[in-house]
């Protein structure tokens, strides 16, 4: 007969099992319709030309920091570059970080604490299905509750020094907003240190580690850099849209915060009884989320990350009451009840429209020509290259500054693109097949609705030398006439 230990190590490893198959089982619905986000082209793209050989914004427009591009796109080498392959090895960053922090949840409170977090984070719909997009959000909350748990796991202190600035350089490279997050773990980690020369080491080493993989980036193209990395972001004239993002972030994870909010009430009231590393995984996840909040344009996805680490200091914090324990079926249906509730808009046509659209264009296009269009992803699919300063797809148009300089950042302006219109070189252009502001309709870095008189030449141009040979919602492929 198997010991007590045993019986209780394989129930909980079924419990595991079910959480992580629950969150695959939604995972497999979000990368396969989920609403496609038009970032996802350029994210794609950007990892597909990194291994080719190019760098990040000395060669091309990218505008995030240079890692995802390299760590997606190594495993994109082996699976494929394309719109789902990008789906399914973000769904499956989003299956470790679960793994992930049921191993915290081992390290600093015990499994129960580590399975209510898992639990309540991977039945949270918009969470799941913004890990699965074909952005950064997944890979980078990977990579934070790496640095987590290299803070909280019973290594020597300079293994845990390595291990915490290795993660914690990752995920501040697929997003620099994570850098507060990872500055706070950082100081409870350097917080462990013995004396003067361990806290100086846990300090100094990720420090060196940024500098020593972001400083050959921008050196590259030191304009680039900047621009793509701080000018672009902080460049928005978009109205603040704060409160309405603190209503989105009501529905990112309800269960999650509900549990953020009873254990940050329940740190507080008994703050002795709560220990160093609890506080310190807590407190990066609440500065993660107050940091998107802080933006001027805040959206809900932008707290993505954060998400997995809020649950389980929470769950930590609260499994040393009894109480937590005796309501623990409410505590494991809170994400249900939300699902009646807002749900992420899903497009069950999308895979085979995007496909489809892709193969028309392979099929009435030489492999040396272009694509004019706002989706990179359509190009990448039909094995085409966009043009030079459209890799930021739907914000790779700029009315704010001259030629030149629009020219050196990769991007392009109504006068480059009615240029491309009219060029011989153009023969087909994807847009989407109704009106919107993804077809050339921002200018970037400010947000702004592009010059009508300057782009109207653009769509004359389209107008007057396309024909629209192929339709599939919601994209529309015009190729010249004759």
């Amino acid at each position: 007969m198997k010991s007590l230990s045993e019986k209780r190590v394989g129930e909980v490893a079924l419990v595991l099992l079910l959480v992580l198959g629950v969150y695959a089982w939604l995972a497999r619905k979000y990368v396969l319709i989920g609403r496609l986000n038009a970032d996802e082209g350029f994210y794609c793209l950007a990892a597909k030309k990194a291994l080719a050989g190019q760098v990040p914004y000395r060669d091309f427009a990218y505008s995030q920091m240079p890692v995802l591009p390299y760590v997606n796109g190594l495993i994109m080498k082996i699976v494929g570059f394309g719109y789902l392959h990008q789906r399914i090895v973000n769904a499956t960053w989003g299956l470790a970080t679960l793994a992930a922090v049921f191993c915290l949840g081992l390290c600093i409170a015990g499994r129960y604490a580590g399975l209510v977090a898992a639990w309540l984070t991977a039945t949270s719909l918009y969470w799941v299905h913004f890990v699965c997009m074909g952005k950064t959000y997944a890979a980078t909350g990977f990579f934070l509750m790496l640095a987590a748990l290299g803070i909280c796991v019973p290594w020597s202190y300079y293994r845990k020094v390595l291990f915490f600035t290795a993660a914690g350089v990752l995920a501040i490279g697929c997003r620099l907003t994570a850098a507060p997050a990872v500055g706070v773990l950082g100081v409870f980690l350097i917080l462990q240190g013995r004396g003067t020369r361990d806290r100086i080491i846990a300090a100094a080493l990720p420090a060196a580690a940024c500098l020593a993989l972001f400083l050959p980036f921008f050196l590259a193209d030191p304009e680039n850099f900047i621009f793509w990395n701080v000018e672009y972001h902080a460049g928005s004239w978009s109205a603040p849209r704060v409160w309405e993002a603190i209503g989105e972030h009501l529905w990112l994870a309800p269960g999650v915060l509900v549990l953020m909010l009873a254990g940050t009430v329940g740190a507080i009231a008994k703050f002795r009884q709560v220990n160093r590393l609890q506080w310190g995984v807590l407190l990066a996840g609440i500065v993660g989320i107050a940091t998107q909040l802080s933006l001027r344009s805040p959206y809900r996805e932008n707290s993505v990350p954060y998400v997995a680490l809020g649950a389980i200091a929470a769950a930590a914090i609260l499994t040393r009451w009894g109480w937590f324990k005796r309501f623990r079926a409410i505590v494991l249906v809170l994400p249900l009840l939300a699902w009646p509730g807002p749900k992420p808009v899903t497009e069950p046509f999308i895979l085979k429209s995007l496909l489809d659209s892709a193969k028309f264009v392979e099929d009435h296009t030489s492999p040396d020509e272009r694509v004019l269009t706002p989706y990179p992803i359509v190009a990448i699919e039909a094995n085409r290259e966009v043009f030079d300063g459209l890799e930021m797809g739907k914000f790779a148009l700029t009315c704010e500054m001259p030629e030149e300089r629009a020219r050196r950042l990769h991007l392009v302006t109504p006068r480059t693109l009615t240029e491309l219109a009219r060029s011989a070189r153009t023969v087909a252009v994807v847009l989407r097949s109704y009106r919107s502001a993804w077809n050339f309709g921002y200018s970037v870095p400010g947000l702004r609705v592009a010059n009508e008189r300057e782009m109207n030449l653009f769509w004359q141009a389209v107008e007057q030398r396309y024909r629209i040979a192929f339709t599939q919602f919601p994209f529309v492929v015009a190729l010249r006439k004759g």
